[in-house]
């Protein structure tokens, strides 16, 4: 069996906006203050080796690595050799904090270099790191011209050249950044009537013609954008099961995946308070778990990940094995931890996989490690990752993210 986890992050603070990192952009400047404030986090309580400290020490090592291929040697060592990864890159430009900032000489920390990044270490893998692309979809061609008079690309046109000229498997897509995929435009037909478009209509077509799998972010914890900073529910929905209900019934041939299955907030609202009045309205859509359980019946092609929503492996462990018994779910669903976000919790990557491992059975693990994943990838998963050299087109300037346009 070849292992596959479907969703980690090897994404590190210099793809980060500055001002998105606050207090911890310090530790960016000075990566020696990081050691020493480790090392503290590390002895806050020397009684516990799972101390909270002590896993916020984890994951700040982890994000101030120096490359992604310092983060992806962390995970690597958990699982065996042979492992495959979905990694997932985070374009941050459009959350209103600003772009990362370049590094000490001038080097550009911009989304374009994170999949350079990524497209050299899956060669240097062979093929363990499947790379998604992500560009934010408001990515519009409204950016000052070039010398040459080419104009930067929109979203549509950058995730063509990543998937057709590099090779990338599939994409990714985040919308608590500020942004929805059912969101609409008035636009005017051949014969001037006003009709409603998919506001991101080139994207989705482009994705539903190419059959690519698609991962989405859906829990209600996540990095949002600054308009959001004080309004997490209203971030979070935008990421809610509901929205894509419109996309799917239209774009029948996208595989979307409905990353984080909802997540742990809303798997304990579906258990403990399904009347919604309870301490989890607040938090979560109760009825998330069964939204895309419902999608995932309803749609061919839409799967879940148990991404991070496994750390809480006590309480959800019996509802996935349940969700598993169902013949129309068991297909649909795959394994994945989220590193390094998960390294804030008390399992490392080798215990979450093997209490999942022994939870589930050999069988049910085989079905979301390896088969399920398979299916969802399709065939172009063996295709090579090619990397820049001769012969290599340059990768596109991005158009600006407009971030007006959603409130």
């Amino acid at each position: 069996m070849t292992i596959h986890n479907c969703h980690i992050h090897l994404f590190t603070m210099k793809h980060v906006p500055d001002d998105y990192m606050g207090v911890a952009r310090v530790f960016k400047k000075h990566p020696r203050l990081l050691r020493i404030a480790s090392k503290g986090m590390k002895v806050a309580n020397p009684f516990s080796d799972t101390d909270r400290l002590d896993r916020l020490a984890k994951f700040t090592k982890a994000g101030f690595n120096k490359s992604q291929e310092a983060v992806f040697n962390d995970i690597a060592k958990f699982y065996p050799d042979d492992t495959r990864f979905i990694v997932l890159p985070m374009d941050m430009e459009g959350m209103g904090y600003g772009k990362p900032a370049k590094g000490e000489n001038g080097e550009d920390h911009g989304i374009a270099s994170q999949h350079e990044e990524l497209a050299t270490l899956s060669v240097k893998t062979n093929g363990q790191v499947i790379p998604f692309v992500h560009f934010d979809p408001r990515r519009e061609n409204d950016g000052p011209r070039q010398e040459n008079g080419d104009s930067p690309k929109n979203a549509k046109e950058c995730i063509e050249y990543w998937i057709e000229k590099r090779g990338f498997k599939g994409v990714k897509l985040y919308p608590p950044l500020g942004y929805s995929l059912d969101e609409t435009v008035k636009e005017k037909d051949a014969g001037g009537n006003e009709k409603d478009e998919f506001r991101y209509l080139e994207v989705l077509e482009y994705c539903d013609e190419k059959k690519l799998p698609v991962m989405v972010h859906c829990s209600t914890g996540s990095v949002r954008a600054k308009r959001y900073r004080d309004r997490k529910d209203y971030a979070s929905a935008l990421a809610s099961p509901k929205r894509y209900e419109p996309v799917l019934k239209r774009f029948t041939n996208l595989r979307l995946c409905m990353g984080h299955f909802g997540g742990s907030v809303a798997w304990n609202a579906y258990m403990r308070d399904p009347d919604g009045d309870g301490q989890y309205e607040k938090e979560a859509n109760k009825t998330w778990l069964k939204d895309i359980r419902d999608l995932m019946e309803k749609y061919d092609n839409v799967y879940a990940d148990i991404s991070y929503t496994m750390f809480d492996f006590d309480s959800n462990i019996a509802m996935l094995s349940v969700l598993l018994e169902d013949p129309r779910i068991k297909p649909k669903v795959l394994f994945g931890s989220d590193f390094y976000m998960s390294e804030n919790e008390t399992l490392s990557e080798r215990e979450h996989c093997i209490r999942i491992r022994h939870g589930l059975g050999l069988e049910s693990f085989r079905q979301i490690a390896e088969t399920n994943p398979l299916a969802y990838l399709g065939d172009g998963i063996d295709t090579p990752v090619v990397p820049m050299g001769p012969g290599v087109p340059p990768p596109p300037r991005p158009a600006e993210p407009s971030t007006w346009h959603f409130a």
